[in-house]
C-alpha cells in the first residue's frame, strides 16, 4: 500500500515537472526576445499603438472594409469587393513605422516576426488579397533596403500555400512571390515566423508551425521603412483571423504548433505509465 502511495506521489510530481516543461518552451518565444509591438485577440490594435493603412492605392475609396473582433479570440480584416472590378479593391493593413535608429538595433541584434493567423473559408483566392506580413527595412542604414513579406493563397479544396517576396521569384499580381509551403490541414490558425538572426541583417529563415520553410529569404529591395500586417493589396479581395502579432527583438524563440508540446507531453506521461505498471 505505501508502495502504491509513493509511486503515485511521484507520479504527480512527475506530471507536475512535465507540464512545467510544456509551459516553458511554450513561452520561449516571449522570454527569449524583447517584445517590441504586438496584438493580441479582439483587442482593437489602434489601441495597442498600431496605425491603420485604410486607403485603395488606385481606383478612389473602394469598398468597405469589415475589421473587428471576431471568433471570440481574433481580429479580423475581410475586404469585400465587386469579383473583376480592379479599380474597387482596397488596402487595409496595420503598420508601424520605426525610426532609422530603432531600425538598425533591429537589424544589429537580430528580430522575430510571429503572428498565430488562419485564412478563413474554402474558395480559391490567388494571394488572398495578399494577405500580408512585411518587413521593410529601406530607411536603415545598414546593408541594403530589403523588404521581407509573406503571403498566403487559398485554392479551391481550402489548402493554404505560403508564399514569399522576393526578387527572383516567379512574376505575379503585385510582384515577385514564391510558393514555399503547403501548410498541412489548410484551415485553422497557424504560427508563422520570420526571424533574422544578430549579425546577418540582409537573410531571414521562415517557419511555419516550427518547421523550417525557407531559410536565408534574401527578401526584396524597397525604399519604405514599415512594419506591417494585415491586407496590403488592392488587386482582390481577401479575408484572414489575426489571434497574435508580435514584434521582437532580439529574436524570440521558434514557437512549434501547440500539438506538438502536447504529444511529447502525451508521451513523457505514457512512459511514466508503463514504468508504474512494471513496478506494480
Amino acid at each position: 500500500m505505501m508502495k502504491c502511495e509513493l509511486t503515485q506521489c511521484w507520479m504527480g510530481l512527475a506530471r507536475t515537472a512535465i507540464a512545467v516543461l510544456v509551459a516553458s518552451l511554450w513561452l520561449g518565444g516571449v522570454a527569449e526576445g524583447v517584445v517590441v509591438i504586438d496584438h493580441n485577440g479582439t483587442t482593437d490594435p489602434l489601441s495597442e499603438n498600431w496605425l491603420l493603412n485604410d486607403g485603395a492605392r488606385s481606383g478612389g475609396g473602394g469598398p468597405s472594409i469589415t475589421k473587428g473582433p471576431i471568433d471570440g479570440q481574433a481580429w479580423q480584416i475581410s475586404s469585400a469587393s465587386v469579383p473583376g472590378d480592379v479599380a474597387t479593391y482596397q488596402r487595409n493593413f496595420y503598420y508601424i513605422t520605426p525610426t532609422v535608429a530603432e531600425m538598425d538595433q533591429y537589424l544589429t541584434d537580430g528580430w522575430s516576426y510571429t503572428v498565430d493567423m488562419q485564412i478563413p473559408g474554402s474558395e480559391a483566392r490567388a494571394m488572398n488579397g495578399h494577405m500580408d506580413l512585411g518587413m521593410f527595412t529601406g530607411g536603415s542604414s545598414i546593408g541594403n533596403g530589403v523588404r521581407w513579406g509573406m503571403g498566403w493563397e487559398r485554392d479551391a479544396a481550402g489548402n493554404v500555400t505560403v508564399r514569399v517576396r522576393d526578387d527572383t521569384g516567379t512574376s505575379m499580381v503585385g510582384g515577385s512571390q514564391t510558393d514555399i509551403y503547403a501548410v498541412p490541414g489548410g484551415g485553422g490558425y497557424h504560427t508563422y515566423q520570420m526571424v533574422q538572426a544578430a549579425g546577418n541583417p540582409q537573410k531571414v529563415d521562415i517557419y511555419v508551425d516550427g518547421v523550417l520553410a525557407m531559410s536565408n529569404n534574401g527578401g526584396r529591395t524597397h525604399n519604405v521603412t514599415r512594419i506591417n500586417w494585415g491586407d496590403n493589396a488592392d488587386e482582390a479581395p481577401g479575408e484572414s483571423w489575426w489571434r497574435t502579432v508580435s514584434l521582437e527583438s532580439p529574436a524570440g524563440a521558434i514557437i512549434p504548433e501547440p500539438s506538438t508540446l502536447w504529444l511529447l507531453a502525451s508521451g513523457m506521461l505514457g512512459w511514466l505509465a508503463l514504468g508504474r505498471r512494471r513496478r506494480e
